[in-house]
């Protein structure tokens, strides 16, 4: 807070003494006007007239629980646009721990984020579906493919997948002896030491697997926006599939998988609530991705499938090269 008389900063201690007769001493920390007795207001911090209506319009920071500084009167702050946080520009780079996988920040007053090997973090939610092992992969590779028969869409090549360390993902190909990445698979590779949860490394199996797809279909050359375009549509149907459990995709995909592995428990086909929401979250992320390459070709991908189905949208890509109109 700031003294009127000797205009510097005061500490809270002091600001609880200007109750008891120097109230007139503080100033209103949205108003920039002195504080008189009987008017100041306690419940934060720091302090403002009771009816000062910056208070009731000022946002407070779901980061560090502080009001959001102003700037010539104006409060800028930045939202996380699915989870709804609001704070302070200050913590995109003050340190602040933010998930890998679901992009919330961690709250001074929250919960502990999980400290990965490679010096990311997980917060608790995401940590408690997080995949570790190659082995946890196999089933999910298998999901996934039936998902593809499910469209019409068979794949029975056996897709390679290896959990690497991050940097090896950005070493040369001849680095690596007796190995062949293939650059439409190589997102199939899930970092070692970055687990992401079951959903997540999900959807970037159905992208991936959908690069392979149109590799071995013979599809042409196609633009970046329209093979990752369609490539997302994909990823973004299964993790619909996975939260609409009666959806028409999603119990025949779980009818293929019941026939396949009749021994499969039915616990795996629901989805927890806390699951159900960041994979809505997952979704959120390929629909507002950063990339305008596949923001918009996303975005044409999916009014061309809504429009014309998956199939007559893929026939026009192989012929034009473009999604349909």
């Amino acid at each position: 807070m700031v003294c009127v008389r000797g205009n510097t900063e005061r500490s809270r201690g002091e600001h609880i003494l200007g109750v008891n007769g120097i109230g007139r001493h503080v100033k209103c920390y949205a108003r920039r006007q002195v504080i008189n007795n009987g008017e100041l207001y306690l419940s934060e911090y720091p302090p403002y007239y009771t009816n000062c209506p910056t208070n009731k319009e000022h946002v407070k920071c779901d980061i560090c629980n502080n009001f959001i500084p102003d700037t010539d009167g104006t409060v800028r702050y930045c939202k996380n646009s699915f989870w709804g946080q609001k704070y302070c520009p200050s913590h995109e780079n003050d340190g602040t721990s933010s998930c890998c996988s679901c992009k919330r920040l961690q709250a001074s007053a929250g919960m502990e984020f999980i400290l990965l090997e490679d010096g990311r973090r997980l917060c608790p939610e995401c940590s408690s579906f997080k995949i570790m092992d190659i082995n946890d992969c196999q089933p999910l590779i298998l999901e996934i493919q039936q998902f593809f028969a499910t469209l019409n869409m068979k794949l029975d090549q056996k897709i390679p997948l290896a959990l690497v360390a991050s940097e090896t993902l950005n070493k040369p190909s001849e680095d690596k002896d007796n190995i062949i990445i293939y650059p439409e698979l190589k997102g199939c590779a899930q970092q070692y030491g970055a687990p992401f949860p079951l959903l997540l490394t999900g959807s970037i199996l159905a992208h991936e697997m959908m690069h392979a797809w149109l590799h071995l279909e013979g599809y042409p050359n196609l633009s970046k926006p329209v093979e990752e375009g369609i490539c997302e549509v994909v990823a973004h149907m299964w993790l619909k599939s996975k939260i609409n459990v009666g959806s028409e995709t999603a119990m025949a995909a779980a009818s293929l998988s019941s026939s396949l592995q009749p021994g499969r428990s039915k616990k795996h086909e629901q989805l927890s609530e806390i699951e159900k929401k960041l994979g809505e979250c997952f979704i959120h992320q390929i629909e507002t991705n950063k990339s305008k390459d596949y923001r918009n070709g996303f975005k044409k991908g999916i009014r061309a499938v809504s429009r014309y189905g998956l199939k007559k949208t893929l026939d026009c890509i192989k012929l034009y090269r473009t999604f349909p109109v």
